[in-house]
């Protein structure tokens, strides 16, 4: 990250290379830590990070400070509040007050349009998916569990797409995937998730797939 000719970065790069990181426990671990200390055979040395906001901010998570004459002082910053984690980087700050300030303003901004909106119950009945092997049995569509996620409020309302078979072959068993939820806010797509049989569904007897094949024929003829 030192200046030198032909060599940059911008906010966006470094709030995605964060969001990678933080996937990792063991980085998470360490980013988080405000101070360290240090072990040798004849000495012992207490580390302090320079992000202050680990001890200031409510929620704070780490990541990363930085600074070089002409970046300026700069952050990567992360912090969790009601379930919603923000990531952002703060760049070419004059000084570390101002640097910490302007990450501040940002990430109370952020907390206060990003909440986390339940999209899906666990269990919820969205529809009735037909067994063909029948002539008149359905299983029943759900959702697998509850989930939730965090929504921008400003980006608009969210909407819900349900897609279910038009027909399954018998055996079904619960928990088999028949259909798909997806959340979009506009044209946004936000999550899918799919949806599930509510139940077992045999496969039918030899007798009835008898009794099922002269009904077809009964149905077809005389409606």
């Amino acid at each position: 990250g030192l200046d030198t000719p032909g060599h940059y970065t911008s906010a966006a790069d470094l709030t995605a290379l964060a969001r990678y990181a933080m996937r990792n426990p063991v980085f998470r671990s360490i980013v988080k830590n405000y101070k360290a200390t240090v072990r040798s055979d004849l000495y012992t040395h207490t580390l302090i990070i320079q992000n202050t906001m680990l001890k200031t901010y409510p929620g704070a998570l780490g990541v990363k400070t930085g600074w070089t004459n002409k970046a300026g002082y700069c952050v990567v910053f992360s912090a969790r509040r009601n379930g919603v984690q923000l990531i952002g980087t703060i760049m070419g700050a004059a000084n570390e007050p101002g640097r910490a300030q302007q990450a501040t303003t940002l990430f109370d901004w952020g907390f206060a349009h990003y909440r986390r909106q339940t999209i899906a119950t666990g269990g919820q009945h969205l529809g009735n998916v037909r067994v063909s092997d029948y002539l008149e049995r359905t299983v029943p569509a759900q959702t697998a569990e509850t989930t939730s996620i965090p929504v921008f409020d400003l980006a608009g309302p969210v909407s819900k797409r349900i897609q279910i078979s038009a027909g399954v072959s018998a055996p079904v068993h619960a928990g088999e995937v028949i259909g798909m939820l997806t959340v979009y806010q506009g044209s946004t797509m936000l999550a899918q998730l799919p949806l599930t049989a509510a139940a077992d569904v045999p496969a039918p007897s030899f007798g009835q797939r008898i009794e099922f094949f002269f009904g077809g024929i009964w149905r077809a003829v005389f409606g």
